[in-house]
């Protein structure tokens, strides 16, 4: 299992989280970012490193737009 970091940040109320967990692979956080509010931006980790920034789509909250 390889370790992971979401940074995620509310725009609209300031809000940080941090959420750690363990996956197969960076598909993983898609599972985790599905149970939290619309609004977020996120930018998910592995090992220390930057994998991508992530935002959800302003037309469907339950999709993530993944950016490099």
């Amino acid at each position: 299992m390889e370790k992971f970091r979401i940074e995620l940040s509310d725009d609209r109320t300031g809000k940080h989280e941090t959420i750690r967990f363990e996956a197969e692979d960076a598909s993983g956080a898609l599972n985790v970012l599905s149970t939290h509010d619309t609004g977020y931006h996120a930018e998910l980790w592995q090992d220390g490193e930057l994998v991508c920034k992530l935002s959800q789509n302003a037309q469907a909250d339950d999709v993530w737009l993944v950016n490099a």
